[in-house]
């Protein structure tokens, strides 16, 4: 059996496999920031298809962060969140698959738009104040409490796509002269302080995982060797497994992959990951575009990474990891057309525009 099908154990988070699904919004949320029904089926089709682990998200910690898009976010905030996504996360359990939440940082406080410094490529943001950084980390406080009363595996810090924590791990937008600007240790200082929050409020043996950029892929910004060097503090400093992804604005690379499309090719994060996998003593897990179970396999065996995490394949297909136990071990439906995800930045909910129709419907393969 391929060593992708083997049972995997990390940080006391225990996978039958090596698969993982990697976080997406998907505006299933309700008008009050509410997990729905539709939520607990994406969830558990995903589950019941055969995935190791499943990465949750985006939520958000405070419901006042309004995010600036029309993306529709779950709130950990919310009265008797733990309840709801409890119920949810033992019906995932009960599948067999692992659950971890990912959370993100805020673009607005207030109603300021907010980043590591006053610099941008389209407006320009207020910089991150004390009082700011004390109630994101009083947030991430009591999302790491709800989180592990709700049952969760872990969490993942989203630190990438530009968001706050990416502009401030990043050399070209965080210009800061404070103990959060300039080194490398001090970009990586408010993720570790965070890291440390949510262990406040769910305990030290808590898993803390990340997902942040591998590069910045924009001139003066974070390159490969850079994210491998904060990448190695963040080890040291409680994360316990990398998902190193791509993009933002400015940036030669979306989340998708390269932009020029003449460029695009399958796994184009493999060889920025491996960099990473040399500097950590932590598991990695590999995104970006991969298709191919051979391809996936070669990743493992050569030690580039430990686990292999995908998001719009299980958009088109939720049991993909079941076909391939079953001896249909063909790549991927995915046509990687990112129509699913252009729904969902027009506000619309994820579904895979090749197979299902606006209302719901499966469409005719």
């Amino acid at each position: 059996m391929s060593v992708l099908f083997e049972a995997y154990e990390f940080s006391g988070i225990k996978m039958r496999n090596r698969f993982v699904r990697s976080a997406t919004v998907n505006n299933l949320t309700n008008e009050e920031n509410r997990f729905t029904p539709e939520h607990r089926k994406l969830y558990t089709d995903l589950a019941r298809g055969g995935l190791g682990l499943i990465i949750a998200g985006v939520h958000r910690p405070k419901r006042e962060w309004f995010l600036g898009h029309v993306y529709q976010q779950p709130c950990l905030d919310m009265p008797t969140m733990e309840e709801e996504m409890g119920a949810l996360v033992d019906e995932v359990h009960r599948l067999g698959a692992a659950f971890v939440s990912q959370i993100s940082p805020p673009f607005k406080i207030r109603g300021r738009q907010v980043s590591a410094s006053a610099t941008d490529v389209s407006v320009v943001p207020e910089p991150l104040e004390q009082e700011d950084i004390a109630e994101i980390k009083t947030a991430y406080r009591n999302a790491g409490r709800v989180l592990r009363s709700a049952g969760c595996d872990g969490v993942e810090l989203h630190c990438c796509h530009n968001d706050v924590l990416s502009r401030m791990i990043s050399p070209f937008f965080n210009q800061r002269k404070d103990q959060y600007g300039g080194s490398v240790e001090n970009r990586a200082r408010l993720v570790l302080e965070l890291v440390q929050e949510l262990k406040e409020g769910a305990g030290d043996d808590f898993p803390v995982m990340i997902k942040m950029n591998a590069s910045d892929f924009r001139e003066g910004g974070m390159t490969v060797d850079d994210a491998a060097e904060i990448a190695a503090i963040l080890a040291t400093g409680g994360i316990c497994a990398i998902e190193p992804s791509c993009g933002g604005a400015g940036a030669s690379y979306t989340p998708s992959g390269p932009i020029e499309k003449d460029e695009w090719h399958e796994g184009y994060l493999i060889e920025y990951a491996a960099r990473i996998k040399k500097a950590v003593d932590v598991p990695v897990m590999v995104v970006g575009g991969i298709r191919d179970l051979k391809m996936m396999e070669e990743v493992v065996d050569t030690g580039k990474g430990d686990l292999i995490s995908m998001c719009r394949p299980f958009i088109r297909e939720p049991d993909l990891i079941n076909r391939w136990l079953s001896g249909d071990t063909s790549p991927s439906r995915c046509e990687s057309c990112d129509g699913c995800l252009k729904e969902t930045m027009r506000g619309r909910k994820v579904r895979c525009v090749q197979v299902t129709r606006v209302d719901g419907t499966r469409k005719e393969n």
